[in-house]
């Protein structure tokens, strides 16, 4: 069960009970003046955090998605939001390293989607070819 700590973050919670997502975090709680505090469910909002405004990463891979023409796909949409979580600055040091692989298998996937060519295509682009060393003659 996805869980949002009163900080923010959101966890995946072990027990149904779960508050915290760290130690940290209800050493902070547990000194603050006394409040009740509930587990709160995470929307689906909460899940991906937004990228800070001007991420370089997350822009520079809308770029190179735009460039490709696949941001509405499927993969697309899953290159931004890793893209975006790698950008938020939330991630440990073994996630981001795990996030960034997959960041970079989703974009080889992407540029091999791109370079698998229409054979119709191919056929035309030969015969225009053919036509261009014919005049040229």
């Amino acid at each position: 069960m996805d869980v949002k700590c009163p900080c923010g973050v959101v966890f995946q919670a072990q027990r149904s009970t779960a508050r915290f997502h760290s130690p940290a975090c209800r050493k902070r709680a547990s000194r603050a003046p006394q409040q009740e505090v509930a587990p709160q469910p995470a929307t689906a909002d909460d899940r991906v955090p937004a990228a800070p405004a001007g991420s370089d990463f997350e822009v520079a891979t809308r770029r190179e998605l735009d460039r490709l023409g696949q941001v509405d796909t499927m993969l697309g949409l899953q290159v931004l939001i890793v893209a975006r979580r790698m950008s938020a600055g939330t991630e440990t040091g073994s996630a981001l390293a795990t996030l960034s692989k997959e960041h970079s298998r989703l974009m080889s996937a992407l540029g091999a989607a791109e370079k698998q060519a229409d054979p119709v295509d191919q056929v035309g682009k030969r015969r225009e070819e053919k036509r261009a060393r014919a005049t040229a003659r």
